[in-house]
């Protein structure tokens, strides 16, 4: 089986999960030393509007420094391997939340989302 072209690609049916540090942007010598170009972000944006909002940051790092780095985009993520996820609707951590939270959260933002975010 051969990979589509991404131009062929119907992009109401699929979803970009990006890797952050050393993918979309350069690795650095500490955390809090790398860039984020204006141009990267101008591109996330427009990326996530053609999508309909189906793109998500990964991380190892936090959401919150995701938000810092990416300001003034709030992009849906997975941060701390997967130990704190943003919907569009919602935030989660593991240890905090239950999966039945999440569930009934889910389920209130799939029926309406003004219902999950008020």
């Amino acid at each position: 089986m051969t990979a589509p072209e991404p131009a062929a690609l119907d992009r109401h049916s699929i979803g970009l999960f990006l890797d952050v540090d050393g993918t979309i942007i350069d690795l650095a010598p500490t955390p809090d030393a790398v860039d984020v170009p204006t141009a990267l972000l101008q591109e996330l944006a427009s990326a996530e509007r053609r999508l309909d909002g189906a793109l998500a940051l990964v991380s190892g790092r936090p959401i919150k420094d995701l938000d810092r780095l990416f300001k003034p985009l709030r992009l849906r993520a997975s941060g701390v391997h997967g130990g704190e996820i943003r919907f569009a609707c919602c935030f989660f951590r593991r240890t905090r939340d239950s999966i039945s939270t999440r569930r009934s959260a889910l389920t209130k933002t799939a029926r309406s989302p003004a219902a999950a975010i008020a």
